[in-house]
């Protein structure tokens, strides 16, 4: 009798651990079998994403290139000049100060002044001031110019101890070569002829100039990045 209950109690102990592995977690209620966990399928958070530090390069890669600074110089420049004013001649030395910038490889922008001193062959001095702008179109060495300006002429008379003064528009043109290029500063050689109409005597004041000078840069860019 014992025998016998002892064997229907490991029974009934079998079958209830197999109703209870086929309801546990890894089994089916359905067809009583177990089955496989779900693969494990990466979280959005897990995804590879390009972080902070990487972006703003990505952005700086992709932006266009800053435009280049413009060029800041001063140019000092003198030569001899012989002018014509009521059909005199007129002998002097010409000499210009001129501040400016070059924004682009091919154009060049000045506001210049200029100083003529001068005589003419019966002993009467004359000077004339003007104050203007210039333009200069660049090739490499060479640069041609014009500009525009208002001048002041005064003719002094020794004997009467008088100036005698006029003043009107002015226009001018020049072509200049580049003898020394070097870093920061230039040397170059320089023509020009420049004429005014003066109101007073309605008469004109021109002439040619022959000379050289100087070209500092004093801030802004570089030439070579200019485009």
């Amino acid at each position: 009798m014992s025998r016998h209950l002892a064997s229907l109690f490991v029974l009934a102990s079998l079958a209830l651990s197999r109703v209870a592995y086929a309801d546990g977690p890894f089994g089916s209620s359905g067809d009583g079998e177990a089955t496989a966990p779900p693969a494990m399928q990466p979280s959005p958070a897990t995804q590879p994403q390009a972080s902070a530090a990487e972006a703003p390069g990505l952005a700086a890669a992709t932006a266009p290139a800053p435009k280049p600074a413009p060029v800041i110089g001063v140019r000092l420049d003198g030569g001899y000049s012989r002018r014509e004013l009521l059909s005199l001649p007129v002998v002097g030395a010409d000499m210009g100060l001129a501040a400016g910038a070059q924004p682009y490889r091919h154009a060049a922008f000045w506001g210049s002044t200029r100083l003529f001193l001068g005589s003419t062959e019966n002993g009467l001095s004359v000077f004339s001031f003007r104050v203007g702008g210039e333009v200069e179109a660049v090739f490499d060495r060479f640069r041609i110019g014009g500009g525009l300006h208002l001048f002041v002429v005064g003719v002094s008379r020794a004997v009467r101890e008088e100036t005698i003064l006029s003043w009107g528009p002015a226009l001018s043109a020049s072509a200049r070569v580049d003898v020394i290029q070097a870093e920061g500063f230039t040397l170059f050689a320089r023509a020009a002829i420049d004429g005014g109409y003066e109101v007073y005597g309605g008469s004109t004041f021109w002439g040619p100039a022959l000379g050289g000078g100087v070209d500092f840069d004093i801030g802004g860019g570089s030439r070579a990045s200019l485009k």
